[in-house]
């Protein structure tokens, strides 16, 4: 009985999931479309091209070393470290990031600042 119960109270629920679906007008038809509601995270993503990335969300990071590339690699590493850490691995890699600005100067050694919102395979 119980079982019979909980698959009655799941068709109902699907029904009406269905049904609110079929309501919606064409512009959250399209915005459902474009999202990536399972990217896992708290923050709502977006769909661009072939990502899903956070919209209006940027993270930093910063980095130095004897040559500009060895203080890109420190920030892009730095940058995708906070990023796995608080959104998980599948956001972490930088060259999925948009949005992306590079600064960089040297003064003995290189130091690198970047700056992107992060992004996964959508």
């Amino acid at each position: 009985m119980r079982f019979t119960s909980s698959l009655l109270a799941l068709s109902a629920l699907a029904a009406c999931a269905m049904i609110g679906s079929a309501t919606l007008d064409k512009g959250s038809r399209a915005h459902a479309a474009n999202s990536c509601s399972t990217s896992g995270t708290w923050r709502e993503t977006q769909r661009e091209g072939g990502a899903c990335c956070m919209p209006d969300h940027f993270h930093t990071g910063a980095g130095s070393g004897a040559t500009k590339a060895a203080a890109m690699r420190d920030a892009e590493g730095n940058w995708a470290g906070l990023v796995d850490f608080e959104y998980g691995s599948a956001f972490r890699h930088f060259s999925m990031a948009h949005g992306k600005t590079v600064s960089c100067s040297q003064s003995g050694g290189w130091s690198c600042s970047v700056e992107a919102r992060p992004c996964r395979r959508g």
